[in-house]
């Protein structure tokens, strides 16, 4: 766990973190990354695109941003891969933090996100689906943990997609859109 803090300037510079959109399901992700128990994050390949933005990096930090839009945590992004949907593995799974058993019912739960209204709207896709071949990135963080007036470090993440994680300065930066988790 890397330790160190951040000034307000280095917190306003640093891209937006927001996991799915706000509301309960991005509560949970925050308190989960806050916990510790979400060290992963799975995002699509398309909303990258769609964004025009690259596919995270090693050593990529962002702000997590809570439903009220106050910045909670900093994490970093320590490992990526783009994989198809069809390779997200148990481990992912149980590392995303969000108490899912198996693969079946990991994938369950973000295909009814990726398919909802909100992220369709998002990626201006009406008809927007996925499959076992539909790219995805699998991010490995560490996260910097949080006190009430300053973000301080703890390695994690920053991925996941409209499933967990956007970056970037804009209300659903990425990156900007939200992620499932």
């Amino acid at each position: 766990m890397a330790s160190g803090s951040f000034s307000p300037a280095d917190i306003a510079a640093m891209p937006r973190a927001e996991f799915a959109f706000p509301g309960a399901l991005r509560d949970r992700l925050v308190t989960a990354i806050l916990d510790g128990s979400k060290t992963s994050t799975t995002g699509l390949v398309a909303d990258y695109e769609h964004e025009g933005e690259p596919v995270p990096e090693a050593g990529d930090r962002s702000v997590v941003i809570d439903s009220d839009g106050r910045p909670v945590a900093v994490i970093e992004v320590t490992g990526v891969r783009v994989v198809p949907l069809a390779e997200v593995d148990l481990a992912h799974v149980v590392d995303e933090g969000e108490g899912h058993r198996s693969v079946a019912e990991w994938r369950d739960g973000h295909e009814r996100f990726w398919h909802g209204e909100d992220v369709r709207a998002a990626l201006e896709d009406p008809h927007f689906t996925v499959d076992d071949t539909t790219p995805v990135v699998r991010a490995l963080p560490s996260r910097h943990r949080s006190s009430p007036r300053r973000l301080i470090g703890t390695r994690w993440f920053r991925g996941s997609g409209r499933p967990a994680c956007r970056r970037s300065g804009r209300r659903t930066g990425r990156t900007g859109r939200p992620r499932p988790g």
